[in-house]
């Protein structure tokens, strides 16, 4: 009998003694998680568990001078899913369908395992709020801003263009982009165990907006400009043309068309369109610059307009060379009577009364060989030699707008 319950308790006790062995593990280990492992596994939850996302701010839009829209952000929505939380398949595919959106279950297998498979882009807002009111489970929303030009091709150049990342490449859209970015926000989502977002932090979308740029031009002067320059350029088969239009008191310029041309809301296959001639191209510019001899000898007395001027019968020679008017002038002319011409040669002799050096200083005080700094990436300043290094017909042929090299503005 002593022996039996000698090993009944022995058995007894060696249970009690295994149970108390697991619960001391348990206890330990619960102590290791709390105590070692707290900071790390804290970590883990809030990755799950927060979420942050880049709230991506509306660009600025860009005016006329009389505040008609020229370039404008409109938000639009991608549509995803994510397969491992959705409950009822069929209802979700439904709902999506009655919004224009279609679905097929094949799509959702061929992303495997990931959480994240977009099913509809550039979806508009009421409907994204009308999807959003239905409180599907696995259908998530991703907010970007679509650059919209409702002129289409008007005013291409002077514009630009902007990459997928929402900054400007080209025109205004480059040279404006820090004005018109705004800011973007870091913001925080918090998610259930199921992946849901049960609170989401609330930006005033409004304090992080980019500014809006106002420009010079009007609408419908550009648009004038542009239509009469197409005109011209499809009748002459013309590979460039240019038409700058500015107001002669302020010098602020109106209109500024170059062709060819593009439209800013297509992929541009393409790239030498985005050259924009009116400021980038450099020619001579002809007898379009007397005026700037004319009016350099003027200022500094040196001609008055009743001068008379020997035109050398149409014939004149000069270092070697000899130089023609197109309309012959028999005798001499008064200054009014070579502008009126548009006489090399008389031109020449008036240059030749001003001198280099008084002839080159009024060319760079006009602001030839000079950036105008107008806010448009890809401007050229011209060419124009040193007077240091001028030849026997650097004066001759510069006072009649060969051996200069401009650009349209």
């Amino acid at each position: 009998m002593l022996g039996r319950n000698k090993k009944r308790i022995s058995r007894k006790t060696a249970l009690v003694l295994a149970i108390l062995a697991v619960f001391f593990l348990l206890f330990a280990k619960l102590v290791y998680v709390q105590i070692f492992l707290h900071g790390k596994i804290n970590k883990a939850v809030k990755r799950m568990v927060n979420r942050k996302n880049i709230e991506v701010s509306k660009r600025g839009d860009i005016l006329d001078s009389g505040g008609k829209i020229l370039a404008s952000s409109v938000e639009k929505y991608t549509v995803f899913l994510d397969p491992k939380i959705i409950e009822d398949f069929d209802r979700v595919k439904s709902i999506l369908f009655e919004n224009g959106i279609k679905v097929k279950e094949k799509s959702l297998s061929e992303f495997g395992e990931t959480s994240y498979v977009p099913v509809a882009f550039n979806i508009d807002a009421d409907v994204v709020d009308k999807i959003k009111n239905e409180k599907l489970k696995g259908v998530g929303f991703e907010s970007r801003y679509l650059r919209q030009y409702p002129e289409g091709r008007l005013l291409a150049h002077i514009l630009g263009i902007t990459g997928s990342d929402g900054n400007g490449l080209e025109g205004i859209e480059k040279t404006c982009n820090g004005f018109l970015s705004g800011d973007n926000v870091m913001t925080k989502a918090i998610r259930d165990g199921r992946g849901r977002i049960i609170q989401d932090e609330f930006i005033d979308k409004t304090k992080i907006c980019g500014r809006n740029a106002k420009l010079s031009i009007d609408r419908n002067v550009q648009f004038i400009a542009e239509q009469e320059l197409r005109r011209a350029f499809e009748k002459y088969k013309a590979k460039k043309a240019v038409c700058i239009i500015q107001n002669p008191k302020t010098g602020k310029i109106l209109a500024m068309a170059s062709l060819p041309d593009f439209n800013s809301s297509d992929k541009i296959k393409d790239l030498r369109v985005l050259r924009n001639s009116a400021i980038s191209d450099i020619y001579e510019p002809g007898s379009t610059f007397k005026i700037v001899a004319a009016a350099a000898a003027l200022e500094l007395g040196k001609v008055k307009f009743t001068d008379s001027f020997y035109l050398e019968s149409g014939k004149y020679k000069i270092a070697g060379h000899t130089i023609k008017d197109d309309h012959k002038i028999k005798n001499s002319a008064s200054l009014s009577k070579i502008m009126e011409k548009s006489s090399n040669i008389g031109m020449i002799k008036i240059a030749q009364k001003l001198g280099s050096e008084d002839f080159y200083r009024y060319i760079r005080k006009f602001g030839f060989y000079s950036l105008a700094g107008i806010e448009l990436p890809g401007e050229a300043k011209g060419l124009l030699a040193d007077v240091k290094n001028w030849n026997a017909l650097s004066l001759p042929t510069i006072s009649f707008g060969q051996g200069i090299g401009v650009t349209g503005l």
